[in-house]
C-alpha cells in the first residue's frame, strides 16, 4: 500500500500539541488534494460543488405486457428543483435479451428530484417470439444532481 501524508489523529486526555495540530492541517490539505472533482452541467445549470451521485439496481417485474415499469424514489437525497441526469444499464436476468429501457419522471416525462420511473419494453417485432415482458429485468441506474 502506498504511503500517504494522511495520518489519523486521535484526541485523549493529553493537552493539545503542535505536532497533532500540524498533522490535522496536513490531513485537511491531503483530503482537499485527493477529493473527487465533479461538474454538473445540464438544463442550463452548472455546479462544481454540492454535486451528488446516487446509484442502484431496480428490478422491473415481469407482467406479460409489452411494457413493464417500476419506480425509484430518491427521497430527500437531491435538492428540490434539481433535475438529475439519469443513465441506465440493463442486466438480463434470464430469457430474452431484447429490451428497451426508458427513463421518465414520476408524474411527467421530465425527471426531477423525487425519483424516476424505469420501464422495460420487449422488442421482438417480426418474429414468432411473443412480444411481452415475461421475465424480470434488472436495471442499473446512476443519477447525478445536486
Amino acid at each position: 500500500m502506498a504511503a500517504t501524508s494522511y495520518k489519523p489523529v486521535t484526541w485523549g486526555e493529553e493537552p493539545t500539541s503542535t505536532p497533532k495540530l500540524n498533522q490535522m492541517a496536513n490531513n485537511t490539505q491531503w483530503v482537499y488534494e485527493n477529493m473527487p472533482r465533479m461538474l454538473f452541467s445540464a438544463y442550463g445549470v452548472k455546479k462544481t460543488s454540492g454535486v451528488k451521485i446516487i446509484s442502484g439496481i431496480a428490478i422491473v417485474p415481469a407482467n406479460g405486457a409489452l411494457w413493464s415499469s417500476t419506480t425509484v424514489s430518491f427521497g430527500t437525497f437531491f435538492t428540490p428543483g434539481c433535475k438529475p441526469v439519469v443513465v441506465t444499464g440493463h442486466q438480463l436476468l434470464s430469457g430474452k435479451p431484447r429490451f428497451h429501457i426508458t427513463v421518465q419522471g414520476l408524474s411527467e416525462n421530465n425527471v426531477d428530484h423525487r425519483g424516476v420511473k424505469l420501464s422495460a419494453g420487449a422488442d421482438y417485432y417480426g418474429t414468432s417470439v411473443k412480444n411481452v415482458c415475461d421475465v424480470p429485468n434488472a436495471v442499473h441506474y446512476i443519477a447525478v444532481g445536486w
